[in-house]
């Protein structure tokens, strides 16, 4: 047996002073008169036995009573035979300090309890150990070891955040920094530990001691807003647009009359209210009117009375005043692209003759139109292909002249099937693919009446299962007539017969050619985001066809900050480096002027409000050495620590036993007449 505080053992000496009493205890004699001294030898001898026998007792139980609160204080224990940890220690302490933290256990928020645990856990350890404070935000400062005190002031610090950290990305960051040490390899971990970030790990590393410490509170009701997008790619001025709101009711009970409503441009519009079943999510729509162009910014509400980080969705879009789309024409223009996008203000059409074709305005376009070009040269071949991998969409009527050689070179840059032969069999289209964008909303159900296109002269393709096409329209025979391939970030729309009505009569079929000119201006292959997810998108993508050489981009939030820039094609990638931690609008600057608003949300990693006990954490987390601290271990997380890492504490023992010493004392005094 070892004691954790030896000097107290000095206390013992006190043990002196009941022994000190006890002999110069006199009994007081009472006189009493006897008129029959027959007995008194035998009495006298008698009661001086029974009292020197109750004192002696007294005395003996006094002095353990004493010798037992001594040793109590001195905190006995018992050392490990082998596995006691000698010389320094590396520590690494993980603080959770996600929203799920503001949570409370009584009256108190978790995060204070788990620093004040924090707090212990450093106070547990000796001044030589070092010691490593770690977050959600994994911020640079906190790859390295400390020492006890700034370890405190770095703890001090830590306040909630929206960044949430599974698990593994946790424990991986402490064993990256801890591998590097030579002392004894201690991690701590003290989580609410919800459901959504405990994922399975395994720690086959007997090196290293994890030990996780459970800091919950009674299980909340959540109600969240997962998500928001419109179901069109593309908002557009003077219509009613629709809106797709998810809802998810992550509680184990049924959520009833949950208000839902939005904000646009600031003004508050009431939409329903919902009755979520438990553990279920719902899809809700509402029609939003658009009345100008520009940028546009929409709140989507819901009031649960519960955790409210995730009651509120932003999403901040622009509404362009035109789309523009180049017609290419090896003649005149094609009457029916012409008459599809007259009297449409939103689409602006202009027609370019195949010998006047001016490169630089390519990336102004929406949409370009090859149509019935003779042949293709290795000039506009190289723009078209620079075009579409920046995002641009390119349709292409062959010519029925066409020089197969030079299409053939197109589709090969492209990676789709190239063309065989020119064909002049009559083929009819039987077969609308609509599982994608461009017919996946033209019809509410395919009749046998629907006119379809048919063709008298079309280019056979190739069909490698290895290139990129998706075919829009098929032939009976199973060919391709309009195909679709993705490259880059654009898009190639390919139709194998020429345009005119003389061959193909696919202008001629509205229901299917206008909505299919219309949605190829409209179709991205990445539609522009319409929020940011704080903590995971930590780059944004901004257009800068426009933009001058020298010219800055900037953020405004609370503060203003200039992100990384790198400018590839017509776009700018922006690296906000986790600048921004408010969810809510920021401003998009470019030299000075606000150019768009941006909306970012609180990821909703921690919405799910479930927690994983003790026992789920032995199943989702595997590791040589791991602890977990129960309810009572955690709440003497210090002797807890000592005997884990010295050997089983005997002070408890010590205590009780003082304290039944008293105890027998007291009965002794009370019941024990001379």
């Amino acid at each position: 047996m070892q004691f954790l505080y030896p000097q107290f053992l000095w206390a013992l000496l006190a043990l002196a002073i009941p022994i000190i009493i006890h002999l110069f205890y006199f009994k007081r004699f009472k006189k009493v008169l006897f008129t029959n001294v027959r007995f008194l030898k035998e009495i006298k001898e008698e009661t001086s036995a029974r009292n020197k026998l109750k004192n002696l007792l007294v005395l003996l139980s006094r002095m353990l009573a004493l010798a037992f609160l001594v040793f109590a204080f001195a905190k006995p224990f018992i050392p490990l035979k082998n596995d006691a940890k000698q010389g320094k220690s590396a520590i690494s302490i993980f603080v959770d300090n996600s929203f799920s933290m503001s949570a409370t256990q009584g009256n108190t928020p978790l995060l204070p309890i788990a620093k004040n645990k924090a707090l212990e856990i450093i106070n547990s350890y000796s001044d030589d150990d070092r010691f490593q404070i770690l977050s959600n935000e994994f911020a640079g400062k906190q790859q390295r070891l400390l020492s006890k005190d700034d370890a405190i002031n770095m703890l001090d610090e830590i306040e909630l955040t929206p960044s949430a950290k599974t698990m593994s990305r946790i424990i991986n960051r402490q064993k990256q920094l801890l591998d590097n040490s030579n002392d004894n390899k201690i991690a701590y971990v003290l989580s609410d530990f919800q459901s959504s970030i405990v994922d399975d790990f395994d720690l086959q590393d007997s090196t290293f001691e994890l030990n996780l410490v459970p800091i919950q509170s009674v299980v909340e009701k959540n109600v969240s807003i997962d998500s928001v997008w419109f179901e069109s790619q593309i908002p557009m001025v003077d219509q009613n647009n629709t809106l797709l709101i998810r809802v998810s009711n992550l509680s184990f009970e049924d959520a009833n009359d949950v208000k839902l409503s939005y904000a646009k441009d600031g003004e508050e519009k009431p939409i329903t209210t919902l009755d979520i079943p438990a553990k279920t999510s719902v899809v809700d729509t509402v029609s939003i009117p658009l009345f100008r162009t520009g940028n546009h910014e929409v709140v989507v509400k819901i009031n649960d009375g519960a955790i409210s980080f995730d009651d509120n969705y932003y999403i901040s879009f622009d509404v362009a005043n035109q789309v523009k789309v180049l017609a290419i024409n090896q003649s005149v223009p094609n009457t029916y692209i012409t008459k599809s996008f007259e009297g449409i203000h939103f689409f602006e059409l202009e027609n370019m003759p195949a010998s006047q074709i001016n490169y630089q305005t390519f990336n102004t376009f929406n949409l370009i139109i090859l149509n019935e070009l003779d042949q293709l040269s290795s000039g506009l071949i190289a723009e078209i292909k620079k075009y579409v991998e920046t995002g641009g969409k390119l349709l292409v009527f062959p010519s029925d002249k066409a020089d197969i050689n030079s299409y053939n070179n197109l589709l090969n840059s492209f990676k789709s099937n190239t063309l065989i032969a020119k064909e002049g069999s009559e083929l009819e289209v039987s077969k609308i693919n609509t599982e994608e964008f461009i017919f996946n909303d033209v019809f509410d159900r395919i009749t046998n009446n629907l006119k379809l296109p048919k063709t008298s002269l079309h280019y056979a393709r190739t069909k490698f299962q290895n290139k990129l096409d998706e075919n829009l329209l098929t032939f009976r025979d199973n060919t391709s007539f309009l195909s679709k391939t993705t490259f880059g970030e654009g898009i190639l729309y390919f139709c194998s017969s020429p345009l005119s009505t003389k061959y193909n009569d696919l202008s001629q079929v509205g229901e299917i050619f206008i909505p299919m000119l219309y949605k190829m201006v409209l179709a991205k292959v990445k539609p522009e985001k319409l929020a940011y997810t704080i903590g995971q998108d930590n780059f944004l993508e901004v257009d800068a066809a426009n933009v001058k050489e020298n010219s800055l981009f900037k953020i405004k939030t609370d503060q203003e900050f200039i992100p990384g820039q790198t400018k590839f094609g017509k776009r700018v990638l922006l690296d906000l480096n986790n600048e921004v931690e408010t969810a809510g609008f920021a401003e998009l600057m470019l030299d000075n002027q606000t150019i768009k608003n941006i909306a970012f949300n609180y990821d909703r990693l921690e919405s799910d409000p479930t927690l994983i006990v003790v026992d789920g954490l032995k199943e989702k987390i595997k590791a040589t050495d791991l602890n977990i601290f129960d309810k009572s271990e955690t709440a003497n997380i210090k002797e807890s620590i000592h005997d884990k890492d010295k050997g089983m504490s005997l002070w408890i023992w010590c205590l009780i036993l003082a304290l039944l010493f008293l105890g027998i004392e007291s009965l002794l005094l009370r019941f024990w007449h001379s």
